[in-house]
């Protein structure tokens, strides 16, 4: 059992992160972007570490280690799959767990005994669907009003 004060650290370092990411992605959406602006390039490693930070606290909720109240940890989980890409968490879930207890077999659902481009398409068809680019697409075009 995950002690309360590893909650607290959890929940404050999953707030922390959702918080800094949409500060930055709406910051983001309003600027000039420019090649030759140095800051651009920094943004974009800025955004990178965000997006990270998404996809790992995502993962830790995956795990129940963001919080030991389960309801709490989903939600954290469901708003950082959602802000990485429209990920539902409970199809993600299911799959890493599917992954956990099949690594690296038929059974695996990130496994693909082929070329990297073939998994890597295997992979994105396997976890994208048209209805999250769609809207992606609605949520980008918001932001940039």
């Amino acid at each position: 059992m995950m002690s309360e004060q590893k909650t607290k650290i959890g929940v404050f370092a999953a707030i922390f992160v959702i918080s800094a990411w949409l500060i930055s992605i709406v910051l983001l959406m309003n600027w000039e972007f420019r090649f030759d602006n140095p800051l651009t390039y920094i943004m974009i490693l800025v955004q990178m570490h965000l997006y990270t930070g998404l996809f790992i606290t995502a993962h830790d909720a995956m795990h129940g280690t963001v919080s030991h109240n389960r309801p709490t940890n989903n939600a954290i989980g469901q708003i950082c799959t959602f802000l990485y890409a429209c990920f539902p968490f409970k199809k993600l879930y299911k799959k890493h767990h599917e992954h956990h207890d099949h690594v690296h077999t038929e059974k695996d659902p990130d496994y693909y005994n082929g070329s990297f481009l073939m998994w890597y398409f295997k992979f994105i068809t396997e976890y994208i669907t048209w209805w999250q680019i769609v809207l992606m697409a609605i949520i980008f075009n918001i932001l940039k009003l």
